[in-house]
């Protein structure tokens, strides 16, 4: 039989791991009950591949206040007003790894125990990304920050006024580059509330779908992408939990829709709490936040940037030199959050 080197065991693997067959264990490790992020916003066809230093779009975010009304034979007086500035994103670099020796797969070489060596490692250090991209992914970093992404309260930020009130994160002079005191426009919506009934949180939330509903009166080819056009509600159990009451309290006509007529529809899925048809999901990790909060996206505005070629990359590599059959894998990703348009997306929370 011919001998097989660790790099030859490594293009095997690598291959393999596409298919890994039918598990031979059932995963009790995990921590959190679902990973939204690796779950679901990081697919394919959800995430927006690009290359560079970094990200950055140009925003429009003034319209310099030309237009006025005169009367016959006046004067005329015209101006040149800046209306451009850029987000910037810069990349973040999150990795996990797993290891094996060359012998432990000379010695399970029959598929389903190879399954029982092999994909456990795998699973493990995966499913520890997916952990670590659902904490990270719902924090805001510090402004000394140059390692964590730009989570969804950074974009989506709390105000205690009711409005387009959303400014720079905590400890932050500016958010993704632009300064939000000065260009009031990059703000998102706050909506602080105190019951979790119609008369108060879900009436908010009405006023809020209203609001966030942008109409641009000329036609403009803007980064709004079809591929992502889904709204999504994101809260805690405890929010989850109280709406279901509401829910089941009213008129059964209205199923599971909590406030049923709108400007927004799109099919569902079954048995989702719903919000003018749009859904209303549970994320585990906001658990942590005692203040109730609903994260109100768009996904059309709101981007997962991934840097093309190392979306969850999958390399094998010889550990150290003095441990000649021994290779770790290594998964990366390059990648950051960015959202274009944060008039579109807010935040109710229990201020």
């Amino acid at each position: 039989m011919a001998t097989l080197n660790v790099r030859d065991l490594a293009d095997q693997l690598i291959a393999t791991l596409d298919d890994l067959g039918r598990p031979s264990f059932q995963q009790i490790a995990q921590d959190l009950q679902d990973y939204e992020l690796m779950g679901r916003w990081l697919k394919k066809e959800r995430i927006i591949l690009s290359d560079g230093i970094g990200v950055k779009r140009t925003l429009m975010t003034s319209t310099g206040g030309a237009a006025s009304h005169g009367g016959m034979f006046e004067t005329d007086d015209v101006d040149v007003f800046d209306h451009l500035k850029q987000m910037t994103v810069p990349w973040r670099h999150a990795k996990t790894a797993w290891a094996f020796d060359r012998r432990e797969l000379l010695m399970n070489r029959g598929k389903s125990l190879v399954n029982n060596v092999i994909q456990p490692r795998r699973a493990g250090a995966l499913i520890d990304l997916a952990k670590e991209l659902e904490e990270k992914g719902w924090a805001a970093p510090a402004s000394t920050n140059s390692t964590d992404p730009y989570g969804v309260p950074y974009f989506i930020v709390k105000n205690a006024t009711v409005g387009f009130t959303g400014g720079n994160p905590a400890g932050n002079t500016s958010t993704a580059g632009i300064d939000r005191t000065t260009v009031t426009t990059y703000k998102n919506y706050s909506a602080p509330y105190v019951n979790i009934t119609k008369d108060d949180l879900i009436a908010k939330l009405r006023t809020f779908f209203r609001k966030a509903h942008w109409k641009s009166p000329v036609k403009i080819n803007d980064f709004m992408t079809q591929a992502n056009a889904r709204f999504v509600l994101y809260t805690n159990d405890a929010v989850i939990t109280e709406l279901e009451t509401v829910g089941e309290q009213q008129n059964e006509n209205l199923g599971r829709d909590l406030a049923r007529f709108g400007v927004q529809t799109e099919p569902s899925v079954q048995d989702e709490l719903l919000l003018r048809r749009w859904p209303m999901r549970y994320v585990p990790k906001l658990d942590d936040d005692t203040a109730k909060p609903i994260y109100m996206i768009d996904h059309r505005v709101f981007y997962v940037f991934v840097l093309e070629g190392d979306f969850l990359r999958e390399s094998p590599t010889l550990t150290a030199p003095n441990q000649h059959n021994t290779l770790a894998v290594w998964t990366d990703l390059t990648y950051n959050y960015g959202c274009v348009d944060p008039r579109r997306c807010g935040v109710a929370y229990v201020a």
